[in-house]
Parts: C-alpha cells; structure tokens; sequence
C-alpha cells in the first residue's frame, strides 16, 4: 500500500476541528470535499522521499505562500484553470489566424481522465476564437498521483490549479458536532413554501440591513438591488401565518412582526450564533474575534444571490443551481488573510484602510463565476467551476496555483484509506 501525505499535514475533520495526519485513527470521520463525512477504514506509514507542493491560497498575495509536503505516490486533485487564464486574451499567429492553447484530457475505458495532452486550435476570426472558449474550453477534474504529474512538461503543469471548494459553513464559538437541529429549521422552512436558500438569505440580508429585538424587527431596503423587495415580499407571503410584514415605500423600510408561535427567521439565525434567544437581541455587531466556521451539510438547489455592498447592482443575480451559500459577520480590523481566511472563497465587499479591510456587516454572499470581475470590490476571489465525478452537476471552487519540488529530504508518510477526496485544513482538496 502506497503511502501519500506527510505525517505533519492537517487534515480538516468532519465536525470541524482540525488534526495532523499522523494522530488519525481508525474509524475518524474527516471531512470530504463534497461536505459529506469519510469514515476513516485503514492507516499505513511509510519513510519516504519527500516533495513539496506550494500554492497561492488567494489570487493578490504573494505567491507560493502555503505549502504541504508529500510522496511521489501522493494524489493531487487538480483542474485545468490555466485554459480560461490564457484565454482571457486571444492571440494571432504569423498567418493572422486566431489561436487557442489549451491542455485537453485523454480519457481510458472508464472515461476516466487517464493523462493530459496540449492543443492549439486555430479560427479565422476572433468571435470564433471566443465562442470555443465561451462554450468548448476543456474543464474537467484531473486526480494524478506526483509522480505522475511531474513527468509533464513545465508549461503544461502550468495549467493546473490545486482547488478549494465552496462548503457552506455556519458560526460556531467552538469546535461542535454539526447540529441536527439546523436541518429540522430548513425542514420546517420548506413546510412554509421557502426555497432551500430563503433563511440563509435573509439573514444575510439582516446581518447587513436589519435591525431590531425580538420579535419585531425591521429590514431596510433603501439603497438595496431592486428585486430585495420582490424577494422579501415572496418570503412573507409564505410566512403569512406566522409573520405580519410591511413594507413602508417612503422610507424603504420593511416593517416585520412575529404573529405566530414558530420565530423561524430568528430560530435560524440563532442557530448562526447571530440572535441570543434568551436576551432577544441581536448579536451581529458583538461577534467575538475568535468565531470559528463549521461546515454543515451541503444544501443543494435553486437560490437567489445575495447582498453584496447593497449600493451596487450586483445585489441580486439570476438563479443559480446546485450553488452554495456563505454567512457572514466580522468584527472590524481584520487583516487581508484574516478576513480572506474566514471568508473562504467569497466575494468580499469590505472597505480598505491601509493594512487593514474592514468587512461591511456580515452578509450573504454572491458566488461569481466571471473573468472580469468588477474593480469597484475589494478583495473579490476570482472562482472557476469543475465537475463532480458524476459529470452531473458543476461544482465552484477557488483555483489555486501551485509548484511542485523535490526537498530532497525523506520522512514518515501515510497512506488514508477513507473512500474519497478529503479537505486540508485551508480547505484545499486532496487525494486520499
């Protein structure tokens, strides 16, 4: 049995605590890409040579500022990202033909992605050129071992990216087995009519719009996209039996009073550690600077995008499938990499003040998937897409450059077998 990381890597766990690869047990549930948990089945340790593997865990820091190291035997889940990177110009040749380069994938009987090969495809005009990269630019999940990688030509490792996927994560105080009762909430929602993005989205929404104690309590919708009120008023009219809602149009103020017996809206953002159930207030401005994320179970269907800076257009976007969402609040002051790390793939609508970026409330975020993302937002993470090995739906995650070298050291290696790809502790996938 080969074995792959080495034994100091930290491994992401399922209830959200962290540990390194050599203190893993038996029967341990790590935490897998797709949110779900990889029982642990069997651990073997090997001396190996060893090799390191750095990347870049956000597109404006320096380079090459994380860094994990493994054995040649090592599997690294990778996407192609550098064929939408050097296409975002299209370039000419001698003949004034309009060329793309790009790696395509080589797949075996199991139309599995065996090896990698370059390709250069050339159009006679430039729309052609922008349609194939549009519509036809290879995208696909590639899982070889480093070994196998390394026998690759330098520019055509250059075309792969390590990935982070996009989990949603809830507010925790402390390392806590994922809660149950949150999903009893959604189930509850979906009795209502909500869509499976509604209470994320309002909360959202209230972290960075709303006010209030209680069971009253009041969204402000002023400077907000157009189609906030649309939604609220959607949201209310499935609330109907337990919620009085008004919106008052000469102040932008949505009025909302609890009526019934089940505070749902509230109950979900206790649940985020945003509303104390006992004081009945509100906590999104006291959150501690210590607030840690867990992920909860991946919730899968149809959402509206949510607020952003809510003075910009980018508020709400079309629908989205099989997307996921991100809640948010920050203490002010926080670093670049502190709020980058907490934030986790996100867009970030924060204002800059020197070193620091201050986050605008917490907020529901909006996932991009764009080439040209607008200037007028700090921190903006660029995202790609990949498919899951079903080849059913599309996955978003962040890409994330890497290199690999020989240490020329050797060192105790383990080889996990857990059924699955599995998570760092910053996330990144892995090959397990």
């Amino acid at each position: 049995m080969p074995a792959s990381f080495f034994g100091e890597t930290e491994i992401r766990m399922y209830d959200g605590s962290v540990k390194l690869l050599k203190d893993i047990c038996e029967k341990d549930q790590l935490m897998g890409e797709d949110g779900t948990a990889r029982t642990v089945q069997t651990i073997a340790q090997k001396s190996c040579k060893l090799f390191k593997v750095t990347y870049n865990q956000y597109v404006d820091e320096k380079l090459f500022t994380s860094a994990i190291q493994c054995s040649q035997d090592a599997v690294l889940v990778l996407v192609p990202d550098g064929n939408r990177i050097s296409s975002l110009v299209i370039q000419t040749n001698s003949q004034k033909q309009f060329f793309v380069k790009y790696v395509d994938p080589i797949l075996n009987q199991d139309k599995r992605v065996e090896k990698v090969e370059q390709k250069i495809k050339t159009f006679s005009a430039p729309d052609e050129a922008l349609t194939f990269v549009q519509n036809s630019i290879p995208n696909f999940l590639y899982e070889p071992t480093v070994s196998e990688f390394l026998k690759y030509s330098q520019e055509i490792q250059e075309y792969f990216y390590l990935i982070r996927p996009l989990l949603p994560v809830r507010f925790t105080a402390a390392q806590t087995a994922i809660q149950n009762s949150t999903k009893q909430i959604f189930e509850q929602g979906k009795e209502f009519g909500l869509r499976s993005m509604d209470l994320p989205w309002f909360a959202g929404l209230f972290l960075s719009a709303g006010s209030g104690v209680g069971e009253e309590f009041q969204v402000s919708t002023k400077d907000l996209h157009k189609d906030v009120n649309k939604e609220l008023n959607r949201i209310f009219t499935c609330l109907q039996k337990i919620y009085s809602a008004t919106l008052v149009d000469t102040e932008g103020i949505y009025l909302i009073k609890l009526i019934g017996d089940n505070n749902i809206l509230c109950n979900f953002m206790s649940e985020m550690s945003l509303y104390n159930k006992a004081t009945k207030q509100f906590t999104k401005d006291k959150l501690r600077q210590n607030i840690r994320l867990e992920s909860f179970s991946r919730i899968r269907g149809p959402f509206l995008a949510g607020i952003m800076d809510g003075s910009s257009d980018y508020g709400l976007a079309d629908q989205n499938y099989g997307l996921e969402c991100y809640i948010r609040g920050l203490p002010a002051g926080q670093t670049r990499s502190e709020v980058a790390d907490l934030s986790r793939s996100c867009s970030l609508a924060v204002v800059e003040n020197g070193e620091n970026l201050t986050l605008a409330g917490g907020m529901l975020f909006r996932i991009p998937c764009i080439n040209n993302p607008p200037k007028d937002i700090p921190g903006l993470v660029s995202l790609t897409s990949y498919p899951n090995e079903e080849g059913q739906s599309t996955l978003l995650g962040m890409p994330m450059q890497m290199k690999i070298e020989d240490t020329g050291k050797t060192g105790d290696c383990f080889d996990v077998q857990c059924g699955g790809k599995v998570l760092l502790s910053d996330y990144t996938v892995i090959g397990m």
